[in-house]
This record gives C-alpha cells, structure tokens and sequence, in this order.
C-alpha cells in the first residue's frame, strides 16, 4: 500500500489586530434617556385601538397623555 503523499505545513502567520484607538469606544448612548420605563395596566380595547391606530401605539399613548396634560 503506497503513503499518501502528504500536505506541506502551512507557515504558521500571527493575526495583525487593529490599530489601537487613542479614545476607547463608548457603548450605548452619552445622553441620558428622558423616559422611564413603566408598567401600566390598561383595558384590552383601548391597547387594541391605540396598536390599529399607529405602528408605535406607546409613542401614541405618550402623545396623548402629554395633550391631555396640556404640555402637547
């Protein structure tokens, strides 16, 4: 039975990295967030107007609580 003839090895090449940054990456968002996140209980027809009415029915919850403030 004749060896198999086998493959040369591969050179073995080190992996450049990046270029360092002189600023390191900042995550997320440098403004603080104007919202808060809650949990409201409402009547299942109204969430199912507000979500046949707009695509972001929150946004739209939020419109109407700000007009009815008096602030929108």
């Amino acid at each position: 039975m004749a060896k198999k003839a086998r493959k040369p090895a591969r050179k073995a090449t080190k992996a450049k990295r990046p270029a360092a940054r002189k600023t390191p990456a900042k995550r997320g968002s440098s403004k603080k967030s104007t919202k808060q996140s809650v949990t409201i209980r409402l009547d299942t027809d109204v969430v199912s107007w507000f979500k046949k009415k707009a695509d972001k029915y929150q946004t739209e919850i939020n419109s109407v609580l700000r007009k009815h403030m008096g602030r929108g």
